[in-house]
């Protein structure tokens, strides 16, 4: 009977880690990597959803997989994930800032291909999302790209470069999350580095068409020791069912809220499942095909 526990164990163990697979590819000269995560029910009938999710600056694939927690919504929502890694000695991503000369928008393209042509993908339910560096690339592939259902952004959003030279070609669902004391992405902006929060809500606001005044509600306050609160500021509905979501962290530092391990500097908010959010939010936009 043991000997049977053990094996089941084994299996199970097996399964779980053949989903999560490691990926390169040569991209104009540069050897690309990424990691998939593949949820276990998936078959080559599925059509399951795509989620990019894109590091911070100097962090990598893995960081952001083990503190996002995004293999364990992926398994129980059926879409897979896929965590690609940036350039450099210090990795990041040219978003218009750090990563300069490296063709990242062309590299995640790629990888897109590449992902459609290895999985059953619903191409009309791609999405992308990141941290600071990240989240700025993710606002940037929403401001060139019109392979991306809807976006999202933990702690970074426009470069003042992407922000002047943006122009989507189609209006975009957005959700931002940001701490107000966020000490390296400051949520008022940095002159000649990022636009301030508002700027970036403000300027989706008028791109997607959206009411002038926000529905704003509070979070319940879950945990009281991690000196932060949070909101959430919705502006719906927009033009061709789109909206853009806010939730502001008062009190919160540059981390990625509810991390399952150290993502950043600053107070870690408590109260938002941050993955989880950006799961729910992504869910609304594109229809499924099964």
């Amino acid at each position: 009977m043991k000997k049977i526990i053990l094996l089941l164990a084994i299996l199970i163990a097996n399964k779980f880690s053949n989903a999560q697979i490691n990926g390169n590819f040569t991209f104009e000269s540069l050897n690309r990597t990424y990691i998939t995560y593949v949820p276990t029910t998936y078959t080559s009938t599925s059509q399951m959803p795509l989620v990019f999710v894109l590091h911070g600056l100097t962090q990598t694939a893995n960081n952001i997989m083990d503190y996002s927690g995004f293999n364990a919504i992926a398994e129980v929502n059926k879409f897979i994930v896929v965590y690609p890694n940036g350039t450099g000695f210090i990795p990041s991503w040219n978003s218009t800032i750090g990563a300069a000369g490296v063709n990242d928008y062309g590299f995640l393209n790629a990888l897109l291909d590449t992902m459609l042509a290895k999985y059953s993908i619903n191409s009309s339910r791609v999405y992308s999302c990141g941290f600071s560096n990240g989240g700025f690339m993710s606002n940037h592939l929403a401001c060139k790209s019109n392979r991306f259902v809807a976006i999202a952004g933990v702690g970074g959003n426009m470069s003042d470069g992407t922000y002047t030279a943006c122009n989507p070609v189609k209006k975009i669902p957005i959700l931002h999350i940001h701490g107000t004391a966020d000490a390296v992405v400051a949520y008022n902006g940095a002159v000649g580095i990022n636009k301030s929060v508002d700027d970036v809500i403000n300027y989706w606001n008028t791109k997607n068409t959206c009411p002038t005044a926000a529905t704003i509600t509070p979070i319940a306050n879950l945990s009281t020791t991690d000196n932060s609160t949070a909101e959430r500021i919705e502006y719906k509905p927009c033009a061709q069912n789109t909206e853009v979501q806010l939730i502001k962290i008062t009190g919160g530092g540059h981390q990625w809220p509810m991390a399952l391990s150290n993502s950043g500097v600053g107070a870690t908010n408590m109260d938002v499942h941050a993955s989880q959010e950006i799961w729910n939010f992504f869910n609304k936009f594109g229809l499924p095909t099964n």
